[in-house]
């Protein structure tokens, strides 16, 4: 099996040095090497987009959860829907910012748009956690799987520096177009073999009774660890957090479903993601990506079969021995499967590695020619050539997976605290994307406020900010996700509510003259706004309806409602959980509403016979650059001089 594995691995390398290598034919000038000179082809974005968001969601660490939790953790699945949702406001206009000012990057185009360096600096933040310890728990994973893989014959600090190496090497020959077209391919293989193993734990079991059969045994083993494996243990609980209190029923109520689903926000709000929506070559993808790749493939493949792998991890002597370490409970499945087949075994290995190694080389790659397009550029050598600049990402690179490959194999607790920040810090932006595509009168004093208060409750409800403070001062009375809330929807919730406050207490006082004529381009763009308000009425309304009982309280009632129904006094076997049957319920309704979204609020402009082309011409006044900070400029002028 080591053997096969290997070759496998060997060959997916030299086909990705191969791409790599073909890609830089497509160069026509050095900075291609940094954004494909904003060139990707549609289909491309389609698939590489979909293998982010699953990967970033993590498959690794999802199979297990969901082995532990059961289906109150698969409900997390749904969150995928609010992650399309954020896609279709904010991705397109985005695009068009970009084309409409010449800007290249989240970053200029957000302290261009707010006038504003310091939300440059916290983006700069958010593409270093992303760059080196969000992508380094990735890289940490792929060398535990390699180590129980083969049974230790591979070392797993061998397999990080290996797999760093490799991922580095074909990202420094090839770049971004590289990067992504590379990302396509192992999107197509990852959710090829998703999709054939979820049928291969299906036929496992042999059919749904049997299925049922493992959840009632499961769901009973769990009951003597206060787990409820079928059923969503509340709406909310009011305990300290993790670490300091236990909750009844496990931590996912629909409180911290919600909760979650909003820290998923954050993969698509991240700079990396942003950069690759910015270089696609046209919007033909912005409208069925986020609502039948993400909403409708990722999000149906997770709530379907994920539940079906994890019931497979459950029974491997998880509830048996709790002390058992997520790399053997793999190790015993990996066997299972090799049992019955090796090649089998070898594609399950596969599966994970690959969608391991997306996120690896996506955030790295992005990191560093984000750096280079954005900070080098501007800051460290105005005015460099694209030579120049092409030969900073390069170094950017190395740097970058030096670092991460160091913390993998040296301090991974470091790099798990710093790397479960990057996403809830990236969800904080959703007020400042709001300002940027829908509402002109959010302020920037308001987003700043914002921003900041939001960075405080996400920081003190993780482990990062807990633990040192009470080293150093006096212990906090909470510990991490108190009321089983996730961190992004502590900070998401006095960010909203501070931004909007501050912003309508400042918004006449604001400079707001260049987003005014930004937003009159959009207006302009989007001509093909459905102009009936009572259907833009009834979406919203049926879209609010929607999170309240697919993510919100009213989820609750999924726990009984298709086994015990209100208008009977009689059990009806409906030959799957309750809670599993509303689940695919509301995926089906949340996958039709996205495509209502998509359709009646004029997201798709700018092609196809309904909405025509649409013209855009440049114009970089609608962008108004920041006061470059005075500490700043003065630590730059001592280290550029020297």
């Amino acid at each position: 099996m080591n053997t096969l594995l290997m070759l496998l691995i060997g060959l997916f390398f030299a086909y990705a040095l191969y791409m790599a290598s073909i890609n830089t034919k497509h160069f026509r000038q050095p900075i291609d090497f940094l954004n494909a000179n904003q060139e990707l082809p549609p289909w491309v974005f389609l698939f590489t987009t979909t293998g982010i968001i699953i990967s970033s969601l993590g498959l690794y660490d999802h199979l297990l959860l969901s082995a532990h939790f059961g289906l109150q953790f698969n409900h997390v699945g749904m969150g995928l829907l609010i992650l399309a949702g954020v896609t279709i406001l904010f991705m397109k206009r985005l695009w068009l910012v970009s084309r409409i000012s010449g800007l290249k990057t989240a970053g200029d185009i957000l302290a261009g748009y707010y006038s504003s360096e310091t939300i440059r600096i916290y983006v700069f933040v958010l593409l270093v956690l992303f760059a080196i310890p969000f992508a380094g728990k990735s890289l940490f994973a792929i060398g535990i799987l390699f180590e129980v893989t083969t049974a230790g014959v591979v070392d797993r600090h061998l397999a990080t520096w290996g797999m760093a190496f490799f991922l580095f090497l074909y990202s420094c020959i090839g770049g971004w177009r590289a990067v992504v077209f590379i990302g396509t391919a192992q999107t197509i293989i990852l959710l090829a073999l998703l999709m054939f193993f979820g049928v291969y734990s299906f036929a496992e079991f042999g059919n749904m009774p049997a299925i049922m059969s493992a959840i009632t045994a499961t769901t009973d083993a769990t009951q003597t660890r206060d787990i409820l494996y079928d059923r969503i243990p509340g709406v909310i609980q009011f305990t300290n957090g993790l670490g300091k209190e236990i909750s009844s029923g496990g931590v996912w109520t629909t409180a911290g479903i919600f909760s979650y689903g909003l820290a998923l926000t954050g993969i698509v709000l991240s700079p990396a993601f942003c950069l690759l929506s910015i270089s696609a070559r046209n919007t033909r993808g912005f409208a069925f990506q986020p609502v039948w790749m993400s909403g409708g493939l990722a999000a149906g493949l997770l709530l379907l079969l994920s539940p079906l792998l994890g019931l497979e991890l459950a029974r491997l002597n998880f509830f048996a021995a709790p002390s058992t370490s997520t790399g053997d409970l793999y190790f015993s499945l990996i066997q299972k499967i090799a049992d019955f087949d090796q090649v089998m075994g070898v594609l399950f290995v596969f599966m994970l590695l690959v969608s391991l190694q997306i996120a690896v080389s996506f955030f790295a790659t992005a990191g560093a020619n984000i750096f280079s397009l954005e900070i080098f550029a501007r800051f460290i050598h105005p005015g460099a050539p694209d030579l120049v600049l092409k030969k900073c990402a390069r170094v950017g690179l190395f740097v970058i997976f030096f670092i991460m490959a160091l913390l993998a194999s040296s301090a991974p607790l470091s790099l798990m605290m710093l790397g479960d920040l990057a996403l809830s810090l990236s969800a904080q932006l959703i007020p400042a994307f709001l300002g940027l595509c829908w509402l002109s009168w959010i302020s920037r004093q308001g987003v700043l406020v914002g921003l900041i208060l939001g960075l405080i409750f996400v920081v003190f409800t993780e482990p990062i900010g807990i633990v040192p403070f009470g080293n150093l001062f006096v212990e906090l009375p909470w510990g991490r996700w108190p009321w089983t809330i996730h961190s992004a929807g502590w900070g998401l919730a006095v960010n909203l509510l501070s931004c909007l406050l501050v912003s309508s207490f400042t918004k006449k006082r604001d400079n707001r003259e260049h987003r005014n004529r930004l937003h009159t381009q959009f207006s302009r763009a989007c001509t093909n706004l459905d102009p009936r308000p009572n259907l833009r009425t009834a979406l919203w309304s049926l879209t609010l309806l929607w999170v309240f009982f697919a993510l919100g309280p009213g989820a609750i009632l999924g726990n009984d409602l298709f086994a015990l129904p209100i208008l009977s006094d009689q059990a009806v076997d409906v030959g799957m959980p309750s809670i599993w049957v509303w689940q695919v319920v509301f995926w089906i309704v949340g996958v039709i509403i996205l495509w209502w979204m998509v359709h009646q609020l004029g997201i798709r402009i700018g092609h196809g016979s309904r909405y025509g082309q649409v013209a855009l011409i440049e114009n970089h006044t609608l962008m108004r650059q920041g006061t470059i900070p005075k500490w700043i400029r003065l630590f730059l002028e001592r280290f550029t001089t020297r």
